[in-house]
């Protein structure tokens, strides 16, 4: 019998993606990613929890070896489709709800509370999912909090508090996150066409004191990676 009054709220752990562009997974594992396309930041399948974000060239030096966050949308199940999209000026977000343009009053969305300023939008859906989406330099930031009880697959991890896995399936094998995290059918923004593979050395793994502890690239023919 409780005693100690509710039940306290599960721990609710923290990713991030920003940058050109630098993720830490729920787990803290920090790496690079200068992929190219629509990914799954991460889903959450007991919810049909999906984050996906965008990478494309950098605005502001589109020749560059790298790329930054221009979009993102997320869901989860009997919720509204929630996009971001830094505006073409790369100095204004747009907001769309079940693909029309946000209006707290005529379109608030179903399942997500939303909070938008000028520079940012914040969510909170009813599995305690909470994401924050800001833009600075032409490119978006993304911070998702999951509650640790929450398994995830995609760039944030497995969400088990454990970072070495992270880059693990289930047997064991170490294997990059781009085998299980291409958006393919976008839940809400249009697939880019060609771009779902990258083509450029795409993720570098951090060790814990900062230092390249590995890189993977992706091949790009079979959607298949290898430690370099």
């Amino acid at each position: 019998m409780q005693t100690g009054g509710a039940t306290p709220a599960p721990p609710v752990v923290c990713g991030f993606n920003g940058g050109d562009p630098h993720l830490v997974t729920l787990d803290g594992l920090a790496y690079d990613c200068h992929g190219r396309g629509e990914f799954f930041l991460t889903k959450v399948e007991s919810t049909q929890g999906e984050v996906q974000v965008r990478f494309e060239p950098w605005s502001q030096d589109p020749s560059g070896p790298f790329t930054v966050t221009t979009a993102m949308v997320a869901r989860e199940e009997g919720s509204s489709v929630v996009q971001v999209t830094l505006a073409a000026s790369g100095s204004a977000l747009e907001i769309l709800v079940d693909g029309e343009t946000y209006d707290e009053a005529a379109n608030p969305g179903t399942g997500v509370m939303l909070d938008v300023t000028s520079s940012q939008v914040d969510m909170l859906f009813l599995s305690c999912m909470e994401i924050s989406v800001s833009f600075a330099n032409a490119m978006l930031s993304v911070e998702v909090n999951v509650p640790r009880p929450l398994e995830t697959t995609g760039l944030l991890g497995n969400n088990n508090g454990d970072p070495v896995d992270d880059w693990m399936v289930c047997l064991g094998i170490d294997q990059c996150v781009f085998d299980f995290v291409f958006a393919g059918e976008a839940v809400g923004m249009a697939t880019l066409a060609g771009l779902r593979a990258c083509g450029v050395p795409a993720c570098v793994v951090h060790d814990r004191n900062g230092r390249n502890a590995r890189k993977c690239a992706l091949h790009t023919s079979a959607n298949k990676v290898s430690e370099v």
